[in-house]
């Protein structure tokens, strides 16, 4: 149930980066309004399915913190900004028609 709701939360966003990227919205805004969204919803998702899951992250050492963010920051930052590039270059309708090869392929 919960990959469902997860595959329609980022279907849903896609979706809105194709129709934002039709106009003039700079890609690094897109991927803050993206991330930010994304991640606050998850965020709540997790509050109110196990909210002792939360105690984990305050055993983590300084080490683990810096490298959990800078996994995040580069390789997320990198994948959103690569999304939205193939977005713009591909156009809304053609990068639709590669959606089934994407999660076929992810199988």
């Amino acid at each position: 149930m919960f990959l469902q709701f997860i595959s329609m939360i980022l279907s849903s966003f896609a979706r809105v980066i194709i129709k934002l990227s039709m106009g003039t919205v700079q890609s690094e805004d897109l991927l803050f309004a993206q991330n930010f969204t994304v991640g606050f919803l998850l965020l709540i998702l997790t509050f109110l399915i196990n909210p002792n899951d939360w105690i984990i992250w305050s055993s983590i050492s300084i080490n683990d913190w810096i490298v959990f963010f800078s996994f995040t920051l580069l390789v997320f930052s990198f994948a959103g900004l690569l999304q939205m590039l193939c977005i713009r270059s591909l156009g809304s309708a053609e990068y639709s028609a590669y959606q089934p090869i994407r999660i076929v392929s992810t199988l």
